[in-house]
């Protein structure tokens, strides 16, 4: 029998600022979780949370800071509707006991090492120290980009799509973003995420449906979703 398993998305702010301009989510805080905790035999959604991190939101010379800030009007229309408001503990303590509730053990999201590092540092930043983690240490966390990197986006008929259509990152090798998986995925060139963190699980979860489809084992590495599709580029390209 398959397990349940959780779908997550992170918005966060930098509290220090990399020289190369990268996010920092080691010292960050996220203001915006959202996540679905999906039935692991049906792939049915059995629950959906949205939070915006009352600790964090409020806070207007962080969120000043925010790669998203422009989108903070949103979320003030949202707030009691697509939005539950709620203090770091609160949001802790619910994802806690989601997972308990519907035995979930493998915790998926795009680039997880993001997510996870910035989970981190805002309990850990929140409780003064007391907490250095925010899930259960029984929990595994799975990257979807790694697993969509060695199922997706490892064919020759993405990368061409990719280099056929501009869709390829500074140095020119194929993006492999959750953007141009979703894409490419959905044959549709106007697909943008959203950039809230529910509505981006949900994409997320689309691509972890595609990607199991393959019937591929999935990688346990983590930040290497790139990988496949570059070197097989390098391939063509010399060949």
């Amino acid at each position: 029998m398959a397990r349940n398993y959780i779908v997550l998305d992170t918005e966060g702010v930098d509290t220090q600022k990399r020289t190369d301009g990268q996010p920092n989510p080691s010292s960050g805080l996220f203001y915006d979780m959202g996540y679905l905790v999906i039935d692991g035999e049906t792939g049915e959604t059995i629950e959906a949370r949205s939070f915006i991190n009352s600790d964090v939101f409020f806070n207007l010379a962080l969120m000043r800071s925010a790669y998203y800030a422009e989108k903070r009007p949103q979320y003030l229309d949202g707030m009691g509707t697509d939005w539950e408001v709620a203090s770091t503990l609160t949001i802790y303590r619910t994802l806690k006991e989601d997972i308990k509730a519907y035995e979930v053990r493998d915790i998926w999201a795009y680039n997880a090492r993001y997510d996870m590092a910035i989970m981190n540092s805002t309990i850990r930043q929140m409780s003064n120290g007391f907490q250095a983690y925010f899930t259960p240490f029984k929990c595994r966390w799975r990257d979807i980009w790694d697993y969509a990197g060695s199922t997706i986006c490892n064919t020759k008929k993405f990368v061409k799509w990719c280099i056929e259509n501009g869709y390829t990152t500074a140095n020119g090798n194929p993006s492999t973003s959750a953007d141009t998986v979703g894409k490419y995925l959905r044959g549709d060139h106007d697909y943008i995420e959203r950039h809230t963190a529910l509505q981006d699980a949900m994409d997320e979860a689309f691509i972890l449906r595609e990607a199991k489809k393959r019937k591929q084992k999935a990688r346990h590495s983590m930040g290497q979703g790139w990988r496949d599709s570059s070197k097989l580029a390098k391939q063509l390209r010399t060949a």
